[in-house]
């Protein structure tokens, strides 16, 4: 490279404007990360993380209203209202928006720890702060295809095994799981072997706790019937 296109590079860094973030985050994201490394910022991310995760879920709340509201028979009258009156608060816009907030910091919040915590034992340089950043920042693609999803989903809500597996292992949590691997290792001066090792075994220990669960689920359905 000569001294001309270094200049521009340079230029190119310190200007980089938003769109130019965003095209960098699609097909360049090590030259992402690297920018973001400079300012690893989190709160922002959070609340634009939270606000696309309320979105998702208002939708498939609206979906799932007329489902709700079908009662059981043999309920009395006190119990009819008493039913309904839980149901309307749950579904309410400010129920769910609580219920978003904290499952989306809880969340977010393990989601950061596992990787902090590996992360140093392969002798990362990282702060808890900067991981929390980096999760969050590399999860657009889950929340924005969460959004898409609640579209054009069925409303209908089962335990099938298949849909938890395809809850999980999709082009939008591949998405994830590759910038997360190039996040960590541009950001944490780790090796892509040691960055792979961290990122797709946590993958793949949650992914088998989530179809387990299904399994688990779907068996006590069946004992119940």
């Amino acid at each position: 490279m000569n001294e001309e296109n270094e200049r521009e590079l340079m230029m190119e860094n310190e200007k980089a404007s938003l769109v130019q973030k965003i095209k960098w985050y699609i097909i360049k994201p090590s030259r992402f990360f690297e920018k973001f490394k400079e300012k690893p910022k989190a709160l922002i991310h959070f609340i634009m993380i939270f606000i696309l995760t309320a979105i998702a879920s208002i939708i498939t709340s609206s979906k799932t209203e007329d489902i709700a509201n079908q009662l059981p028979e043999g309920m009395s009258a006190d119990q009819i209202e008493l039913t309904r009156g839980i149901n309307e608060f749950i579904k309410s816009p400010i129920a769910i928006v609580i219920t978003v907030f904290v499952t989306v910091l809880v969340t977010y919040f393990f989601f950061a720890l596992f990787r902090y915590i590996f992360t140093k034992l392969f002798k990362g340089e990282v702060t808890f702060k900067e991981m929390f950043g980096l999760v969050l920042v590399t999860s657009y693609p889950v929340a924005i295809g969460g959004i898409l999803t609640s579209i054009i989903s069925d409303p209908v809500v089962t335990s099938d095994l298949m849909d938890s597996i395809l809850n999980k292992v999709n082009i939008w949590s591949i998405w994830q799981l590759v910038l997360l691997i190039i996040g960590i290792k541009v950001m944490f001066n780790l090796s892509m072997k040691k960055s792979l090792i961290i990122n797709v075994g946590i993958f793949i220990v949650t992914t088998l706790f989530i179809v387990g669960s299904a399994i688990i689920s779907s068996n006590l359905n069946n004992m119940v019937q």
